[in-house]
């Protein structure tokens, strides 16, 4: 089977063919070709010295040149040229201690972490090395190490997680040795940065079948390591987010997110858990936000049209799409008719012209200042916020006619009661 490499990494591989060396496509973007799925990233691996790189081509960039790796650049696409190489001696179980090149690629092969990913091609030919059986794994939708599972997860703790987020994203199972091999070393997740951690996280977050990587890392026992503090990680609960993320395939992952610690932790411990995980502050205030709102928020609560208009108020517009998706996914099967019914309550409140925050009025601060010749300070806050107040419960008044018409009226009245 042949597949198809792209014009610039083929350029690569010719040059480095005319030169004399070896030169294959190698890793996760021969095993997404293979599937048929979209290739992000192309690694050309050779047995090229690194500086015998750098010589061959214009424009190269030393990513990673004590390990072997230079990048080169060609029509704006950044390609990772790795010497062949065997490593070992690893250190804090994530680097290696040692790195030797050499001249066969089965042996660069035979330091990968899964079989899947230990495969390499040859553009010219049309050859494929695969010496641990990637392609039949492929063919059995199956994750498996490369070599004793324990071996290469103490190598580098990263593999763990690494596994169990490829199995969601490829929708493949776990090999029962490899699955084993991950409850084994589960502690040694602790000895990997929270960087790379929360990397692989949200990653997992963004695959569609993320309810199920959920329930893998709890199976393997890597969930208390993933998520450091959450308060409700027993069985009941694990599986109740894991219903809700299925619920959520098609959502964003921060939308996820939120209902993972709606399900999983508390308002106590959100703030520490995304820290964890390294979550920008926007983004965890965004989620932390939804999450807060999905836990407050009570059906029988929002009685009348103003009621939800205030409540939608404070979810705020932007973040009305994946509150209602979160609501959803949170009922019990047999209420998502609650589901549509909100879906279709809120759509019509909001179509009546409701706004959502004093931005969103039909005049602004100018206006009032002009109206009702209110100098500027906070008079003209407090009279913003005063027409915000009104039109949530009278929405049809958001128009600017009326709005001018109550600032010129309640001015007078504040200089008449001053």
């Amino acid at each position: 089977m042949e597949i198809p490499v792209p014009p610039p990494v083929r350029w690569i591989c010719d040059v480095l063919r005319g030169s004399g060396y070896q030169a294959f496509v190698v890793g996760g973007g021969v095993r997404d070709a293979l599937l048929g799925r979209p290739v992000h990233d192309w690694d050309v691996a050779t047995d090229a010295p690194p500086d015998a790189v750098q010589r061959l081509f214009p424009r190269t960039v030393p990513t990673g040149i004590e390990f072997g790796t230079v990048t080169v650049i060609i029509d704006s696409q950044a390609v990772q040229v790795t010497t062949f190489r065997s490593e070992g001696g690893y250190r804090d179980a994530r680097h290696p201690g040692w790195v030797t090149f050499g001249q066969r690629i089965e042996d660069d092969l035979k330091r990968r972490d899964l079989t899947v990913n230990a495969l390499a091609y040859d553009p010219a030919s049309g050859r494929f090395v695969d010496p641990y059986g990637g392609q039949a794994d492929l063919a059995n939708r199956i994750i498996r190490t490369v070599g004793h599972p324990v071996e290469r997860f103490q190598e580098d703790a990263l593999r763990l997680m690494r596994a169990v987020r490829l199995a969601a994203e490829l929708g493949f199972r776990l090999d029962g040795r490899t699955a084993a091999g991950i409850r084994c070393c589960a502690p040694r997740l602790e000895r990997v940065s929270r960087e790379r951690v929360g990397e692989e996280w949200r990653r997992l977050l963004a695959a569609p079948d993320a309810g199920r990587g959920l329930m893998l890392l709890y199976r393997t026992r890597l969930l208390p390591w993933v998520l450091p503090g959450a308060p409700k990680l027993e069985r009941v609960a694990v599986r109740r987010t894991v219903a809700a993320l299925e619920r959520l395939a098609a959502s964003g992952a921060a939308t996820k997110m939120a209902a993972v610690l709606y399900g999983l932790s508390s308002p106590e411990a959100d703030a520490a858990l995304l820290r964890s995980l390294v979550y920008s502050r926007q983004a965890s205030r965004q989620v932390s936000h939804l999450a807060q709102c999905l836990r407050d928020f009570r059906r029988d609560a929002v009685h009348s049209d103003a009621a939800l208009r205030r409540f939608l108020a404070r979810v705020g517009r932007e973040h009305v799409p994946p509150f209602l998706e979160l609501w959803r996914a949170w009922q019990p099967l047999e209420s998502h008719r609650l589901g549509r019914e909100l879906d279709r309550w809120a759509e019509r409140v909001l179509a009546a012209g409701a706004a959502l925050s004093p931005g969103e009025l039909a005049v602004d601060g100018t206006d009032i200042q002009q109206a009702g010749g209110v100098p500027p300070g906070p008079q003209v806050g407090a009279l913003l916020t005063r027409l915000w107040e009104h039109v949530l419960e009278h929405p049809e008044d958001n128009t600017r006619d009326r709005l001018l018409t109550l600032i010129k009226a309640w001015a007078t009245e504040q200089r008449c009661s001053g």
